[in-house]
């Protein structure tokens, strides 16, 4: 069952949050490296809430959707714009047939899986064929029961450290960080261990590219989550992105892993936080007259401007 048909995407606060860093961040190069001209890749949702940022955000006009064959239809239907193109089956099947070299891209492999998905085959591909200048973005489930439990002979694990190591193999660090086999430690280590086979296939490739590392998040709805992001670059796309204003962004920490872990609210909440914001400090409980945790008020704090409100309307 494709994670669409359980989850409304258009109302995950964190998930919403996620999205406008991302492209609120990569306006600041749209001028520079020119991104209206970019082609998007995307992989699908009914709601193609992505789409409609990077067509909003950064003015791009020639999409593509790629979606298994059984919700292609959907997807077609439902698809906001003319220029969204939507392509059939998995992603091992439809990048080899998109010219990914004659022209650079802004692609998002916004995966509901784990680690045990396409994410390695495709991050291969994708950087052995993309064009310098191509953004490359990946989101993947950080649950660390996404893990194998049984080796391929079916052998029971007798760890979760095996079970990074069965999966991973050589992009496993010798020496796992202190807590990375925990539920709170495994995304950090995930995150790294994408980043570590990003460098490692832009090296492998030949190209003389760099992948600059610009975005790590984590965030939660429900299921913790990752997204990863960076820049394929040569010599000329790595000046103009370091030129950039891009880095005035607290979020854009490069690997350093940053939360998005704004607290579901109310509308009343979400007023009362906002009639006493702007400030350098978060809100405490007693100003607002209800209780979040201290983490939580942080959250809001750094995130205010882009936490969504959700309603019901009739049509």
């Amino acid at each position: 069952m494709a994670s669409f048909d359980v989850v409304n995407y258009t109302i995950r606060p964190n998930k919403n949050i996620e999205r406008k860093l991302v492209f609120e961040s990569l306006r600041e190069l749209s001028t520079p490296l020119g991104l209206g001209d970019y082609r998007y890749i995307g992989l699908g949702s009914p709601w193609f809430i992505d789409f409609l940022l990077a067509h909003r955000y950064l003015l791009i006009r020639d999409m593509i959707c790629i979606e298994f064959e059984e919700h292609a239809p959907r997807m077609e239907f439902n698809k906001p714009y003319d220029c969204i193109a939507v392509h059939q089956g998995p992603t091992s099947e439809v990048f080899p047939k998109l010219d990914l070299a004659s022209r650079s891209s802004v692609i998002w492999l916004d995966y509901d899986t784990g680690p045990e998905g396409p994410v390695l085959e495709d991050v291969e591909f994708i950087v052995n064929h993309a064009k310098a200048g191509t953004i490359l973005l990946i989101t993947l489930n950080a649950h660390r029961d996404r893990l194998p439990s049984k080796d391929s002979d079916g052998r029971i694990f007798e760890n979760k450290e095996q079970a990074i190591r069965f999966q991973f193999k050589e992009l496993a660090p010798a020496t796992l960080p202190v807590g990375a086999t925990n539920v709170e430690g495994y995304p950090k280590l995930l995150s790294q261990i994408l980043f570590t086979h990003a460098h490692r296939s832009v090296h492998r490739s030949g190209k003389g590219y760099k992948f600059l590392s610009m975005f790590n998040f984590y965030y939660k709805d429900g299921a913790p989550m990752i997204t990863i992001g960076g820049l394929l670059s040569d010599d000329s796309h790595e000046q103009t992105y370091r030129a950039s204003e891009m880095k005035k962004f607290e979020w854009v920490t490069g690997e350093e892993q940053f939360a998005i872990l704004a607290p579901p609210l109310t509308v009343k909440e979400k007023l009362t936080l906002d009639r006493l914001l702007p400030r350098a400090t978060p809100p405490t409980s007693v100003e607002i007259g209800f209780t979040l945790s201290e983490t939580q008020l942080s959250a809001y704090h750094k995130l205010y401007r882009l936490y969504p409100l959700f309603g019901e309307f009739q049509v």
